[in-house]
């Protein structure tokens, strides 16, 4: 087995690509570092909100005799853009992913992390509707 280094590799360097754009300079660096974080965030909070309302899918009586319930049809629907938004926000992250530097691979690390502390430390995502877990009385 023999290693070589890449010629041109970007990998440590400062430029950014995204799809078929390479950009060079601290203001493309900036305005990647920006969308980087921004499509943590959308990818965090979209995904939570897509989670909870599985669970709350789940929940919901999907019939009534013979009848399919408006409700269950209704939080079906949310449920479906939820997954549509989810997956956007992914691609766009993922095609980041593939063709950034390590440099915004840390920032979108760092970015994921500090949006989840966000999300929950400023209640951009509330509790669940349903089996909230202060209503156990075997988990303290």
């Amino acid at each position: 087995m023999s290693c070589s280094a890449i010629e041109n590799s970007n990998f440590f360097g400062t430029k950014s690509v995204f799809a078929n754009y390479e950009c060079t300079g601290s203001l493309a660096f900036l305005a990647f570092t920006i969308l980087n974080i921004v499509t943590a965030f959308f990818s965090n909070y979209v995904f939570s909100l897509r989670q909870q309302q599985r669970r709350m899918l789940l929940k919901v009586p999907r019939y009534f005799g013979a009848n399919e319930s408006e409700r269950w049809r209704t939080e079906f629907y949310k449920f479906l853009y939820l997954t549509t938004g989810s997956q956007v926000v992914y691609i766009v992250q993922v095609v980041l992913i593939v063709n950034t530097g390590l440099w915004q691979l840390v920032i979108m690390i760092v970015a994921s992390t500090f949006t989840d502390y966000l999300l929950y430390e400023f209640q951009f995502i509330r509790s669940d509707k349903y089996d909230t877990i202060t209503d156990r009385d075997d988990i303290r």
